[in-house]
């Protein structure tokens, strides 16, 4: 019973506060853009089970025109799509973006195939503009994984992060290679919740255990 409680804390805490990384967008050399930025912050699922399996990510971008897409990239090629988010342009997913401000557009149903540096990607057909902030809020599994990072596992991309070896960007009408961009550098290292909930679905912790019984010392008052 202690020990499930304190599983069940650990994940509430992770859930709350732990990320396994995240990028700060700046602008590509050369851009013109005034007020565009943003970040891409991945976390980890609130379901222990799903831990080393699912990556949970959040979008971030602010004033932009023409919003086409958005990737993450290994050696300059695509490993994840970010925005839109499904391969397949019947089903493309559009719907997760969560709009700020009365004069920002909503995405049509418009999704469209488009071809960058001889690789075929996802993108909205006219773009979509926010004045404001948006967020895109989805998730994406080893199957999601493409390029270099095809057949491997989220541990793989974890491993490829740590190591620095990803970056995101976010493309515009105007800017279709590129008009922001980040190092998606790892930060789970720094944020005990997240590692717990790790060491917990491979053993039973000594850690979480001591977890358990200190909640357990606290409701016995």
């Amino acid at each position: 019973m202690i020990a499930k409680v304190a599983v069940v804390l650990v994940a509430f805490l992770a859930a709350a506060n732990a990320q396994l990384g995240t990028a700060n967008f700046t602008l590509v050399s050369g851009a013109v853009s005034p007020g565009a930025g943003g970040s891409l912050v991945l976390t980890p699922p609130t379901n222990q089970d799903d831990v080393g399996e699912i990556i949970f990510y959040n979008l971030i971008v602010e004033n932009l025109v023409d919003f086409t897409s958005s990737q993450i990239l290994m050696d300059g090629e695509i490993v994840v799509a970010v925005a839109p988010t499904d391969t397949d342009v019947d089903n493309a997913d559009y719907s997760g973006i969560i709009t700020y401000g009365e004069d920002d557009e909503n995405p049509s149903s418009d999704v469209e195939t488009a071809t960058v540096d001889g690789v075929e990607i996802l993108q909205y057909k006219d773009g979509v503009t926010f004045n404001g902030k948006a967020r895109i809020s989805s998730s994406f599994s080893a199957d999601d994984l493409m390029g270099p990072m095809e057949g491997k596992t989220i541990a793989d991309f974890e491993s490829a992060m740590a190591a620095g070896e990803l970056t995101a960007v976010v493309r515009t009408a105007a800017y279709p290679k590129g008009l922001l961009t980040g190092d998606l550098k790892a930060t789970s290292a720094s944020n005990p919740a997240a590692e717990a909930i790790i060491s917990e679905k491979s053993s039973a912790s000594k850690t979480v255990l001591s977890i358990g019984a200190a909640v357990a010392a606290l409701f016995a008052f």
